[in-house]
This record gives C-alpha cells, structure tokens and sequence, in this order.
C-alpha cells in the first residue's frame, strides 16, 4: 500500500504546480502527510504483530520479512513524522514559493518511501538517487545562507559522484546474477573477488550518504546553508539512507566481504568519532555543532553495524531511528532562535533560560538525548552497541567510552555557554516558544521519553536470536 502512497506523491507534487493559492497547497500537504503518517503507523504496527506470529525457521526462509518490512517500515514512519514537522515547521515561511517547496517536500517523501520499501536492487538505486534532486533545489533555492550555491553542488557532487560507484556495482551484480530481486541476489553466489570489489565500491558511495570519515565535509557547510525544514531532513532521514544501505546491500548480499571488511570500517568509524567530537568542541555556529555530532552518531551507528554480533545490528538499527528525532529536534531548535534574533554564533547567546524557559527546557531535553541519558531512547541503542562492543573487542570499547566522554564534553559545554550564564543583551527582547513551535518541540520529544521507558515496544520484535541467525 505505501508503494502506491509514494507514487501518488509524485503525481501530487507535481499537480500542485498547477494550484493558485498557497493555504490550499499547505492543507493538501498537511493532511497528505498526516494520513501518510497514519498509514506507515498503521502497516508498522502489523508487522510488529508478524514477527511476533513467525517462528525462527519462517523468517530464516523469509528474511525480507525481518529486513525489508520491519526496519523499512520503521524508516517510513520516522519518515512521515518528519515531513510533517517540516510542513508545520514552514507553515509561515516561503511565502509566494509553496508551490515549489511543496513540490520538493512531495517528490523527496515519495522517492524516500519506496527506497526503504522497495525490493528490486535497480528500483532501489533510482529512488536512492532521486532523493539527491529534491534536497539539492531545496539548498539552493529556499537555504538562507550566503554560500548556498556552493554548499547545494557540493552537496549534489559529492553525492552523485558516490552513487556512481554503486551502479556500476549493482550493473555488475546484475549482469552476473542476470536478475535484480534482493532475494535472487542473495541466494545466488557471485566469485570472492568480485564480492569484495562489489562491497568496496558500494561502500564508497554509501559512506559519502552517511557520511563517514573522510568522506564528511560536504555536511557542516550543506546544514549552515541549508533551510531549517532542509537540515531536518537531512540529518533525520537522508543520512539514515547510507546507513540502511549498508544493512540492505553490504550485510544483507555480500556476507563474506563484510566480514573481511569490518576491520576497516570499524576503523574508519572510530576515527570518525574521535575527529568530529573534538572538531565539535572548537564549533562556535549552532548548526555546525549539531552537524559534526550527527557525524559522529552515524560513525558509531554504522561501527556496530560491523561488529558482527546481532546486539551490535539492532543497536545500530535503534541508534538510527533515535538519532532521527534528537537531531530534527536540535536543528528545530536552532531554526526557531535563528529565526528571532538572526545569528546561530554561539558567543552571542547566554542566561536563555530567563528569557525563554520552555525553550531552555526543550533544547536540554534534547542535548541529553544526544548524549544517550538513562531514561531516554538513545541510551537503549547505544547501550546495546556498547555491549556488543564490549563482547568483541575492549580496544574498540575503550575508545568508544572516551567518544561518549568527549560526546557529554561538548554537550555540556554547549549547554553552559547557550542556556545558562548572565543573560546576553541580545536575547533581552524575544519571546519563549509560541504554541506551534512547542507542539513540534514536545511531538519530537515523546517518542524518545516513552521509548525510552518502554524499550521492549521495538525491541521485542527485532528477536536477537533471529537476527544471530539470518545476519551473522
């Protein structure tokens, strides 16, 4: 059913080109995407109750069940949710340009449904591409910053220059297998030689979506530029594509490279870590800060992806949809003080919880998020990460504590220094958050407070005794 949901999101946000006036384009999109939102909800909640009903040896057989269904349908509703905090978010925003950014909002929620849904290798590639036209025009045409032409090719470059490296892989794949389902391609076996030269050039591609260390600059500068409703987007979902990537193509085809090649990404995911937690600590633009430790939760997500345990996959999983929602919500944040007083440079800031005490309380919610504080979602994921670690390597779990030190470290520090401390002169005239900003605040919020309490809600049905025997 969401198939078709997708489609008829590229026919509508075609259609709506052709509409006059803008309230009527923002009702179109608003309740488009809450019944989007309900639908996914709806088809996440049956096939929680289907892996609950199958047994071990059904979903061995029927690994699409597992992979496809659960962690796809779960990515489609983090998903719906965002774009609809983006349409609420720009409710009064690009006045005399909804056409477009409805267009652009229609076509990239479109294109992002069948990619995590989809179970044909090429189908997968085009849609996985077309997310890339939709997040460019929105960087280029509606982002507020001075260099946004820049950031917005650099953006598409990088980006399009990965992705070529993954269809000449899946071509190959395809022209031995002679076949483009995922689960032909998975039975069928391809040369050892061939499996890792597959498994390199499409992780190229898929650490530049990520984007892991050294593939990461273009990101910082692509948020800075970026619209608030852009960087919700492309930290909350885009990001998550590299990262589902990995699960759908390098762990789920090519088993035997994964193992060869887990050394190097767990390398290249602890450095990643370490570099943008001390590289955050010299930030002084909120949006950077944000940006670099986004990085560095992805870095940590895709690791244990490749610890090659099932608690390190599910953490991995669990990380992902958590990061979604603490990192919509910090950039949300951000775009509401921006939006006030007009700068994101952190030494203009100071004393905000005089002045705007739910503002204060919202934004050190979700900082503690982002640091993974008992009681809260992300502290269950990286919790289960940290074990899985622990359990394979103390080398990597050592370092992994010194990125969850450095993590609180600038956390702290920026909590201190923006919500604390003698109040700055610039902020002695705004305003707390309204009604509409605390709404999307408190909803981004919810999920991670409730998950956070009720952990066996999503955790029950990824089963870890399935999960050590369909991906280890």
């Amino acid at each position: 059913m969401l198939h078709i949901v997708g489609v008829l999101r590229f026919i509508l946000g075609f259609s709506i080109l052709s509409l006059k006036y803008e309230r009527l384009i923002k009702l179109i999109a608003l309740n488009g995407g809450v019944l989007v939102f309900i639908l996914s909800g709806w088809l996440c909640c049956l096939v929680i109750k289907q892996c609950h009903t199958f047994d071990v040896c059904v979903l061995v057989l029927n690994r699409q069940v597992l992979w496809a269904d659960f962690i796809g349908v779960s990515l489609v509703l983090l998903t719906s949710l965002l774009i609809v905090i983006c349409i609420l978010s720009s409710w009064n925003s690009y006045t005399g340009m909804w056409k477009l950014w409805g267009c652009y909002l229609y076509i990239l929620e479109g294109a992002l449904i069948n990619v995590f849904l989809v179970g044909d290798v090429l189908r997968f590639y085009v849609y996985f591409e077309l997310t890339l036209i939709p997040m460019f025009l929105i960087v280029l045409l509606l982002g507020t910053g001075s260099a946004k032409i820049r950031a917005a090719y650099q953006l598409f470059i990088y980006t399009l220059t990965g992705s070529l490296f993954m269809l000449l892989s899946i071509l190959v794949l395809i022209a031995n297998v002679g076949n483009t389902n995922f689960i032909v391609l998975n039975i069928h076996t391809i040369s050892r030689l061939l499996e890792n030269i597959l498994w390199l050039t499409i992780g190229i591609a898929l650490c530049v979506k990520i984007p892991m260390y050294p593939f990461h600059s273009w990101l910082p500068q692509a948020h800075v530029q970026a619209p608030t409703e852009g960087s919700i987007i492309l930290a909350g979902i885009l990001l998550k594509l590299g990262g589902f990537g990995f699960i759908k193509l390098n762990l789920y085809l090519m088993r035997f490279s994964t193992l060869k090649f887990s050394p190097l990404v767990l390398t290249l995911a602890v450095i990643g870590c370490i570099y943008t937690s001390l590289t955050t600590l010299r930030q002084v633009d909120l949006k950077r800060v944000v940006a670099y430790a986004s990085i560095g939760h992805m870095s940590v997500s895709v690791g244990a992806l490749f610890m090659n345990s099932a608690i390190g996959v599910v953490g991995s999983i669990l990380l992902m949809l958590g990061h979604g929602l603490v990192s919509a919500g910090l950039f949300y944040l951000v775009g509401v003080i921006y939006s006030r007083l007009g700068t994101r440079n952190i030494r203009y800031y100071g004393g905000l919880y005089v002045f705007m005490p739910l503002y204060s309380v919202m934004f050190i919610l979700f900082s503690f998020s982002n640091i993974s504080v008992p009681g809260l979602f992300t502290f269950i994921a990286e919790t289960l990460i940290f074990i899985a670690v622990l359990s394979k390597s103390l080398t990597v779990g050592c370092l992994l504590a010194i990125v969850i030190v450095l993590g609180a470290g600038y956390t702290i520090w920026l909590v201190n220094r923006f919500i604390y401390g003698t109040p700055s002169p610039l902020i002695r005239k705004t305003t707390d958050l309204s009604v509409r900003e605390f709404s999307i605040s408190i909803t981004l919020m919810l999920p991670l407070i409730g998950l956070g309490f009720n952990r066996m809600v999503i955790i029950s049905p990824l089963r870890l005794e399935i999960f050590s025997l369909v991906l280890i």
